[in-house]
């Protein structure tokens, strides 16, 4: 895909300022700054916005970064192997994470949806490509809940 890219997914995100809040809380976490600089592997990443981070619920981001294995698993999720650009996303498709874990992608109005089984996120913006992949950027965290509505690992 074009423009060839020259960085890799952690740079891509330290530069773009509609990641600035995911930037912040990655660099928390040792375990997403190798991953997301990773370059003998390739991902696809969808990367919550600054949007879907200040459409949580109050207290959650707080609670994100003051624990940093929840917030290292939460935004894992996310994070799918091998490298699945725009024109390849089917209805139905099941894409496997780096955690083993299942994202279900649809296609519902003119949008592309992504599905944890629990919450929703659309991909509001596609194809950043980088030296390891390609990031899509999304509207939602996907978040595990409780029955009280707080977040679990």
């Amino acid at each position: 895909m074009f423009p060839l890219p020259v960085e890799n997914a952690y740079d891509e995100i330290l530069r773009q300022p509609k990641f600035s809040i995911l930037r912040r809380l990655v660099l928390k976490s040792y375990l997403l700054i190798r991953v997301l600089s990773e370059t003998n592997q390739n991902f696809t990443i969808f990367a919550p916005t600054n949007e879907a981070f200040n459409n949580l619920p109050a207290g959650t981001l707080k609670k994100l970064e003051n624990n940093v294995p929840l917030l290292t698993q939460t935004l894992v999720k996310a994070f799918i192997s091998n490298i699945y650009y725009k024109a390849s996303f089917m209805d139905g498709m099941n894409l496997i994470g780096i955690a083993q874990n299942t994202i279900q992608l649809t296609f519902h109005r003119h949008d592309f949806i992504i599905s944890d089984g629990e919450t929703r996120a659309k991909i509001s913006g596609t194809d950043f490509s980088v030296l390891n992949g390609v990031i899509h950027s999304i509207d939602n965290i996907l978040l595990k809940r409780d029955n009280t509505d707080e977040i679990i690992g």
